[in-house]
């Protein structure tokens, strides 16, 4: 009754009304009795007290008034008895106690309706799906979000399992977690997938909460389940780019705006030898010397502006620098700000020394080709003289075989000889220069004392014929070379000096070695009759000799520049003109 509409509430308040006046009546006029029966009154007042809260009150006060006044129909009682006057004031009070108790539940029913709208609107509304399960599990509550995400209509899980909706491999653990909680143990979020009316997999974050009644018992559970498929994406295209940097051979690092590192990859902790915990946070100037810090600012600024690539000499750890190349380019956020840079780091110590190398080997290329010029210049020139030689003689020749003169024949022939034989040690020692470098013996540690002795041997006779008086240092170094290539060079060094030792009384040559700085400076002197200034460079062209009359083909001392060269050494003349000549060079010592 209390859910009528107004007009069929009115209806039924006059009808009450109507019996309340007929019950007056009755007792008052046809019972001339002077109390009224007056329980059934309460039936309109305290119906009208909660219809109509305060507005209520003219109900009882009419049946109050309805009751004093009705007294004039009864024979001789115009005044109405006390207690009627009791009845009328109870009922307007007990009118007043209903409609103010009326209200205040209104109030309370008109704020749970609001609260209990206003969490209807939110779960409503949210993107999270929210379930309330009973104490067994089973569904009592969907949010609309559910059918959208899962497929499932309310009809077809309501009274279920909450496992029905889980993938076969999460029921078991989350039924675990279900009782633990209704034994109330707190549970953190966890991950299960939901199996979907379409077969697929959603996986989402789980939220539960025990819902307790009035004594503090689980009356179920509230769950409220987050979809995080594309979380998951996110996190996989992550975990992908995170692998991707990890295991990049070049060094990244990620730096805020204030010049601080805020990531690192592994290649760059090696790169830098550095750990993580000590690059993240510190300032990016810490991995480059001092007089880098300008061009690192400078570089630095580009990169906000529009990203950046250059080079820089970088420091590790242990403070040894090496140059890197060095593309930074600008990170922004969902709205375009800048809010950091990331940069790429490649070590190129490799590349510069290759570039260092191939440098080296074009200047190397460009003095050889220089040389070959020059070698094939003197080659053809000094070859050119004993053929010219052997023409000339050879028609010589055929005149006196026409005039068969014995002895101008034998002359022409000897002639002949000589040139051939000059020509042989000009061939011969532009083949032995060609092949050094080529053709090489497995190097080794051998005593300087032991091939200075070689050579000694090896030249005996011609030291014996010359009267040379050789004196040799007796604490000699070892050292890392092809033995047989340094034998050959002392015995170049020997015949050299005894065939540019002029008229010498007393002829020397010394063996000897003196320590200058970090390098062991070998030496071969002599007495000899020395070489001006102007020539010490020339004396190792090929073919070249300080006196055109001396014997040799003026091979010998490019052989040794050559081969000691190849060593890893160098070699030069110490001399002046009528003051002896000594002949210095470098070879590599034995590590031992």
């Amino acid at each position: 009754m209390i859910e009528l509409g107004g007009k069929y509430k009115c209806m039924v308040m006059a009808f009450l009304l109507g019996i309340c006046c007929v019950i007056t009546y009755y007792f008052h006029t046809v019972l001339s009795i002077c109390v009224v029966f007056t329980h059934f009154f309460y039936i309109p007042i305290i119906l009208a007290a909660v219809w109509w809260k305060r507005k209520g009150l003219g109900v009882a006060i009419f049946l109050a008034a309805l009751l004093i006044l009705s007294h004039s129909a009864i024979p001789n009682e115009y005044v109405a008895p006390a207690y009627d006057f009791i009845r009328a004031l109870m009922f307007v009070i007990v009118a007043f106690v209903v409609a103010m108790l009326s209200e205040q539940i209104a109030k309370a029913e008109e704020t749970l309706w609001k609260k209990k709208e206003k969490y209807r609107t939110v779960i409503e509304n949210i993107n999270d799906v929210v379930v309330a399960l009973d104490t067994e599990g089973k569904f009592t509550y969907l949010s609309p979000r559910f059918e959208e995400a899962t497929g499932y209509l309310p009809e077809d899980v309501i009274g279920h399992s909450f496992t029905e909706v889980l993938a076969p491999e999460y029921r078991e653990s989350t039924v675990e977690r279900f009782r633990r909680g209704l034994s109330g143990e707190t549970i953190a979020l966890y991950e299960v997938e939901l199996l979907l009316k379409t077969g697929k997999r959603l996986p989402i974050e789980l939220s539960v909460t025990t819902v307790l009644d009035s004594d503090g018992q689980p009356r179920g559970r509230l769950a409220v389940a987050r979809d995080i498929s594309e979380r998951k994406k996110t996190e996989e295209k992550l975990r992908l780019f995170s692998h991707s940097v990890d295991s990049s051979i070049d060094g990244m690092a990620m730096g805020d705006l204030e010049g601080r590192i805020t990531y690192v990859n592994e290649t760059f902790t090696k790169m830098f030898g550095y750990s993580r915990e000590e690059l993240i946070g510190a300032e990016i100037a810490t991995i480059y010397p001092e007089d880098q810090i300008p061009k690192l600012e400078e570089a630095l600024r580009t990169t906000l502006e529009e990203g950046w690539t250059g080079e820089l000499i970088a420091k590790r750890k242990n403070g040894t620098l090496f140059p890197i190349v060095v593309s930074s380019s600008r990170v922004k956020d969902d709205e375009g700000h800048v809010i950091a840079h990331m940069a790429n780091h490649r070590d190129i110590t490799v590349q510069k020394q290759r570039e260092e190398e191939r440098e080296n080997l074009l200047k190397e290329l460009e003095v050889k080709n220089t040389a070959l010029d020059s070698f094939a210049y003197t080659v053809s020139h000094d070859l050119k003289a004993p053929l010219v030689s052997i023409r000339g003689f050879a028609g010589l020749l055929r005149d006196d075989l026409k005039q068969k003169e014995a002895e101008g024949v034998e002359r022409d022939l000897k002639y002949i000889e000589t040139a051939v034989t000059k020509m042989n040690h000009l061939v011969n020692g532009t083949l032995e220069l060609s092949r050094i470098g080529h053709v090489a013996n497995p190097q080794e540690d051998v005593p300087f004392f032991e091939l200075v002795q070689e050579a000694q041997e090896q030249t005996r006779e011609q030291i014996n014929s010359s009267g040379v008086e050789l004196s040799v240092a007796d604490d000699f170094p070892s050292v890392h070379v092809d033995r047989m290539r340094i034998v050959e060079v002392l015995v170049n060094l020997i015949t050299n000096s005894i065939n540019y030792m002029g008229v010498q009384s007393q002829p020397e040559i010394e063996f000897g070695y003196r320590v200058e700085g970090d390098a062991t400076v070998f030496f071969v002197a002599d007495n000899e009759i020395g070489i001006d200034k102007n020539q010490h460079e020339k004396v190792f062209d090929l073919f070249y000799k300080v006196d055109t009359d001396s014997m040799g083909t003026g091979a010998g001392l490019a052989i040794v520049k050559r081969i000691i060269e190849v060593h890893g050494g160098r070699i030069w003349i110490e001399s002046e003109k009528g003051k002896g000549c000594t002949v210095c060079f470098t070879l590599p010592l034995s590590e031992g």
